[in-house]
């Protein structure tokens, strides 16, 4: 499904892949890097510690289509933002107080409004949940934020693999695919609140 298409022919995907054109860039939300390709001493979490694939969703749901975006000469840059990243950008009490901060302040612009759809998207699931949590996960919220600022993210040449439907990474020279094995959550912020 396409979320956003924006110029330079540069398109945003949520959830599978089911739709192809030739792009510049593509920046997915998807995928894994895991031991070898994250350097020692990146923050990992406890649940990623020593795997190299593990399942996910957007890839996993799509995966014919996913391979051929990979292997695609049609796709000229591609960068993936993976669970090992994804999963530790939270919308926690600290997200929301600088959200709903940076809302008060603001004008009324497409820039806002696009911030308080957000607002509204999200505070439902952080005021709690079934599993009585009040986090959520950022994960398109991130590679949106890497979409206009690829330094968000520290990224590492790689070539993707799948195994019994598992993704993982290798590192690779040469294949203009490009993974996130950290972020930064100031950059993250800066550049998604515009601050």
């Amino acid at each position: 499904m396409f979320l956003f298409s924006l110029v330079d022919r540069c398109i945003i995907l949520g959830g599978a892949l089911e739709s192809g054109a030739f792009i510049s860039r593509w920046v997915a939300q998807g995928g894994f890097c895991g031991g070898g390709v994250v350097p020692p001493g990146t923050s990992t979490m406890k649940k990623f510690e020593g795997l190299t694939h593990v399942q996910t969703w957007n890839f996993g749901g799509s995966r014919d289509a996913t391979l051929l975006a990979l292997s695609s000469g049609e796709i000229g840059r591609r960068v993936l933002i993976g669970k090992n990243v994804c999963h530790r950008c939270q919308y926690n009490d600290e997200f929301d107080a600088l959200l709903k901060s940076c809302l008060s302040e603001m004008r009324p612009s497409p820039h806002k409004n696009a911030l308080q759809w957000i607002d509204r998207a999200l505070s439902a699931h952080y005021t709690g949940n079934a599993h009585g949590t009040r986090h959520k996960k950022l994960h398109d919220p991130l590679a949106f934020a890497t979409l206009l600022n690829e330094s968000v993210c520290d990224l590492r040449e790689v070539e993707v693999s799948v195994q019994k439907n598992r993704w993982g990474s290798t590192l690779r020279d040469e294949t203009n695919t490009f993974a996130a094995v950290d972020y930064s959550y100031a950059s993250f912020v800066a550049t998604l609140l515009g601050k």
